[in-house]
């Protein structure tokens, strides 16, 4: 009996764990901070924003 180590079908969705996910995730996150910093600068140049300054 030839041993089964390999759960998931071509239906399912594998988890993800691999290197290339993880690094994506990273960017992804990166590049979602960097387009909401620079709408919020732009928004407080403009004068929309009250952003205390500490």
């Amino acid at each position: 009996m030839p041993s089964s180590f390999v759960i998931f079908s071509l239906s399912n969705k594998t988890p993800a764990y691999s290197i290339f996910s993880k690094i994506m995730a990273k960017i992804e996150a990166h590049f979602l901070s960097n387009i909401f910093n620079k709408v919020k600068n732009i928004l407080n140049s403009k004068g929309y924003l009250l952003i205390p300054h500490i």
